[in-house]
């Protein structure tokens, strides 16, 4: 089986739950504190290794105690931790979350060690010609811009998800095979509007971008499922019709599931359909990596 190497961040999430947020200047009492595993690398792993992928994550932690939390996390979610760097010079990122009783929530990240990286670093992935590589843009876009042009010199597979939303340039667009977007994500990097309830717009859209470099396109549309445009044509997989409660980490299962998926098969059709039917059953639970399911229950949704 092909084996995925997701380069991205790992955080820790600490999150406070409060009847409202503070204004400017103003101390509220919390009424729970909470700490969860975090960042879109380290989430995107822990999805494509429960959904039956064989996972490397490469990324960076300091050499502290959310460092040490991280990894025994990862480990227990049998990625290979071989290739994440501990770092004396930078602590573990982290997120500063508070939760009102509306669910609306404030947050502050600090990177520390997923913004310190050297293109030497990169020597610690072995990826072979059949791999999957994943990025995201929680780590410095230079660092992305080396591994995929790496990854495309060995001749593996690239999957970019383009979020949160930065300038990219070409000399990364040029080198991705698949990048998945959601509807704001595609604006962004089509500057064209989408109307996710009109797939016209959307292809429309995912055209302009084809034009800035990706081969194909898969567009995540929530509710009503997912689109994607390549070299063999467009194909769609519908929605499900669940009973969401916490749409946190959708995003990422999707992705996760998508490079498992294609970790097996060569139908970008079938991938998609896998990976959906992952986020729908993700946004049924709370929490990120916490709601993402394991492989054998898709077989019973």
């Amino acid at each position: 089986m092909r084996k995925i190497y997701v380069v991205g961040s790992i955080n820790r999430d600490l999150v406070v739950y409060v009847d409202r947020l503070p204004r400017t200047g103003e101390t509220v009492f919390g009424n729970r504190f909470q700490q969860f595993p975090g960042g879109k690398g380290a989430n995107q792993a822990v999805a494509a290794s429960r959904l039956g992928g064989d996972v490397h994550l490469v990324g960076n932690v300091g050499s502290d105690a959310f460092g040490k939390d991280m990894l025994d996390f990862l480990a227990g979610e049998n990625i290979d931790t071989s290739e994440i760097a501990i770092l004396d010079t930078a602590p573990t990122g982290i997120a500063l979350i508070t939760v009102d009783s509306a669910s609306e929530n404030s947050i502050v990240v600090v990177s520390g060690a997923n913004m310190v990286w050297h293109t030497r670093d990169l020597a610690r992935m072995k990826i072979r010609r059949s791999d999957i590589v994943i990025c995201q843009f929680e780590i410095p876009l230079e660092i992305i811009e080396s591994v995929f042009e790496q990854a495309k010199k060995i001749g593996a597979t690239t999957i970019l998800n383009p979020a949160p939303i930065k300038p990219a340039g070409e000399k990364i667009l040029k080198n991705v095979d698949y990048i998945v977007v959601n509807e704001v994500e595609l604006e962004a990097f089509s500057s064209a509007t989408v109307n996710p309830a009109d797939p016209t717009s959307v292809y429309a859209a995912m055209g302009k971008l084809h034009q800035r470099g990706p081969l194909a396109i898969v567009a995540t549309l929530g509710p009503r499922g997912a689109l994607v445009s390549g070299p063999t044509g467009r194909n769609e997989a519908k929605g499900h019709n669940v009973n969401a409660v916490d749409t946190t980490g959708a995003g990422d299962c999707f992705i996760g599931g998508f490079a498992a998926a294609l970790a097996k098969t060569h139908s970008v059709t079938d991938a998609i359909n896998f990976a959906n039917k992952a986020a729908a059953i993700s946004v049924t639970r709370r929490g990120a990596a916490s709601s993402f399911p394991l492989v054998a229950e898709l077989s019973r949704h």
